[in-house]
């Protein structure tokens, strides 16, 4: 297991991603996971993986080195409470294009103004099987929970979550198929 900053280059066009991990084996995993499926955009739909089909790479990565035109660089270890500071510095640095995710810090050039920002997050029922936080809503706990208080969160592994903090976050529910119904499950601020 390697914790630190890894860069993944496309050795074609010269463009990369900037990522970090506790476990950055792991996270190439997770970022070439499911390339051979025909759902792979629903996976995970932004630029790298794009480019991953693009270049035809259909292996899951789990190691340094070249896979395809791809190179796969483990580019800083660090300690795990120095991983944002350290991603942001290379970011900075390199100017990855595949890093184009509006939240990531290689699009965020100019100070966060203190202006309050509403946020939309969207929870597809039919594609996860299960309402937001019906996990916590569990009958055999024995206990009554308060359903209110269940609905207070969302998950996420966007580490882009963490410019939301003090914005107002809406959780959308989509429900069904053709007509797909939606509703506002949850308004919250996110602390």
């Amino acid at each position: 297991m390697v914790c630190g900053i890894y860069q993944i280059l496309n050795t074609v066009n010269g463009k990369s991603y900037i990522g970090q991990s506790r476990n950055i084996y792991r996270r190439w995993k997770q970022h070439t996971r499911g390339l051979d499926k025909p759902n792979v955009l629903e996976i995970g739909n932004y630029p790298l993986r794009y480019a991953f089909l693009k270049y035809e790479l259909k292996e899951v990565v789990s190691t340094p080195g070249k896979t395809g035109i791809f190179d796969f660089i483990i580019i800083e270890e660090c300690t795990e409470d120095k991983l944002l500071e350290r991603e942001k510095f290379w970011i900075n640095k390199i100017e990855p294009e595949y890093n184009c995710n509006i939240w990531t810090p290689a699009r965020k050039k100019k100070e966060i103004d203190s202006e309050p920002k509403f946020w939309v997050q969207y929870h597809n029922y039919n594609a996860l099987g299960y309402l937001p936080a019906e996990y916590i809503i569990d009958e055999d706990l024995g206990e009554e929970i308060d359903y209110d208080e269940a609905l207070t969160g969302i998950g996420t592994n966007k580490r882009s979550v963490l410019n939301t903090v003090g914005d107002t976050i809406f959780l959308i529910v989509g429900i069904g198929e053709k007509p797909k119904q939606y509703y506002l499950w949850s308004k919250f601020i996110c602390e």
